[in-house]
């Protein structure tokens, strides 16, 4: 089962514009239950596009955590198309990680329980080092409500984990 919230549609739209204002061609969105967010056309080839939304700074935490399942689709695409990309927005920047058969530790996590959604939101995670990413710093930082900083948190730069406030979980979308 998906969910997505208008937010997280308009997050992934950001990102999709962002990457392909770097690295060119037209971005279309795909279907919910695409294994991708988008598709980017470039210079005759096809390439898959993963956008996910961190409401937190970029180092913030050491990894990223992926679902291995999103992960391993990933993986898969790359049978599919010319080449697949892992879009992250963070608050105070951006970055991409080309998908190449890069093999991570897995480990398991997800929400913290006070915010699981279903049982699936905890799971076998991927931690992909953020060393990885090709990262790019906003140039001012607007960013929505929900987002986290250091400070915002503390110092002891601990989980922030899901950053659904009630209100967001009242609109989250079921299916297509």
């Amino acid at each position: 089962m998906g969910f997505e919230t208008k937010d997280h549609i308009a997050d992934q739209e950001r990102l999709s514009k962002l990457f392909v204002g770097e690295w060119g061609g037209e971005a279309i969105k795909t279907p919910m239950y695409w294994p991708f967010d988008y598709v980017i056309q470039r210079n005759s080839k096809t390439y898959a596009v993963e956008c996910r939304q961190r409401y937190n700074e970029h180092d913030l935490y050491p990894t990223l955590n992926l679902a291995v399942k999103k992960w391993q689709s990933l993986q898969f695409a790359k049978r599919l198309v010319s080449g697949v990309f892992l879009v992250i927005g963070w608050s105070d920047g951006w970055g991409w990680l080309a998908v190449d058969g890069q093999s991570y530790r897995v480990s398991f996590g997800g929400r913290s329980l006070e915010y699981i959604r279903v049982t699936g939101d905890r799971e076998y995670m991927v931690e992909i080092p953020l060393r990885d990413f090709e990262f790019r710093q906003y140039e001012s930082i607007t960013p929505r409500a929900g987002y986290r900083t250091a400070d915002a948190i503390g110092t002891s730069r601990k989980s922030v984990s899901n950053m659904w406030t009630p209100e967001e979980k009242s609109k989250v979308v079921f299916g297509d």
